[in-house]
Order: structure tokens, then sequence, then C-alpha cells
């Protein structure tokens, strides 16, 4: 299994700089970067399907006026559509309660920018993708039981054994 990442970004330059440096850490992966506006129009056509894993740049502190966060404002969005793919947050600006509200509106990690390396990216994504492999493994089993218990006919695909954790990305990701 080849990782898709996407990276959504406001600063194309420090867009470039994430692709540049998950490119590196995880050569296996298919890497895309997209403008916030770009990810605005396309917003209802961006599945689990074409990404496995989003990267969300954004501004996560309250604005003066009462404004909700950019940041949390999407992840609330994104989180009401099922298909939308599992976010790691990188918080422009955002404080321990940004952070807290970011986890708890779905997001597999927070990073703050400013404290942001490629080591730190690279173990968070690491981290994430190994989560979603598990969550997919898990559906995988829940349906492989669920067919089982029906006693309906078995094909090649669900009466072939799972593949365990992490196999596939182990081989993606170097020290996986």
């Amino acid at each position: 299994m080849r990782a898709r990442l996407l990276i959504v970004e406001r600063d194309l330059r420090y867009g470039e700089w994430l692709r540049h440096h998950l490119g590196v850490l995880c050569p296996d992966a298919t890497v895309s970067l997209l403008d916030m506006r770009e990810l605005l129009l396309r917003y209802d056509s961006l599945t689990h399907r074409d990404y496995d894993l989003l990267i969300l740049s954004a501004v996560f502190s309250a604005t003066a006026d009462d404004q909700p966060a950019e940041g949390l404002q999407l992840l609330r969005e994104l989180r009401r559509r099922t298909d939308f793919p599992a976010a790691i947050v990188i918080a422009e600006s955002g404080d321990e309660l940004s952070a807290v509200r970011a986890l708890r509106l779905g997001a597999l990690d927070y990073l703050p920018k400013r404290l942001l390396t490629p080591q730190r990216l690279y173990a968070a994504v690491r981290l994430a993708l190994r989560r979603i492999e598990r969550r997919v493994a898990r559906s995988f089993a829940r349906l492989a039981h669920a067919n089982r218990t029906r006693g309906g006919a078995r094909d090649a695909a669900t009466s072939a054994p799972l593949p365990r954790g992490g196999s596939a990305l182990r081989d993606l990701i170097p020290g996986y």
C-alpha cells in the first residue's frame, strides 16, 4: 500500500518545504499539495479514496472579534463527512485549548508550526498512517466476522487471512 498524503497550506513556499521533506522521509508515498482555496473549491470531491492522510496547516487561535478559528471550523466541517481522510493539524497559532479542541474534532495529531521539524513531521505521519491501517484492519475483521456469523457464502477475498497490522506500511516507511 502506497500512502497518499495531501498537504493543505496557504503559504506555498512552506507547503513545498513540507512536501520536500515528506518526499525524502517517505520516498514511496505520493505527496500532493493544495492551496487552502483549492481545498475549499474541491471540498465535496475529496475523499479517503483519493488520500489516506490530510496534513492541514491553518490558524487555530480565535480572532479578536470572537470569530471561530479557521482550522477548528474546517475540522468541524470535515468531521461531518464520513468519507473525508484522516487529518494531522499543523497550527500556525494556537494554544493548549486549541490543541484539545482539534483532537476532539478528530485530528490525529496537533503540531505547532513554530516547533515543527522534519523528524516531528515524520513521526506524526508514521503514527497517523499506523492508526489508519489498524482502523482499516479492524473494519475488515468486523466484516469478516459478520459474514461468518451470518453463514453467508465465503469467497476468496473474505476467507483469506488479513494482513498483519503495519505490514504494508512497514515496506513503505523505513523504520516503521
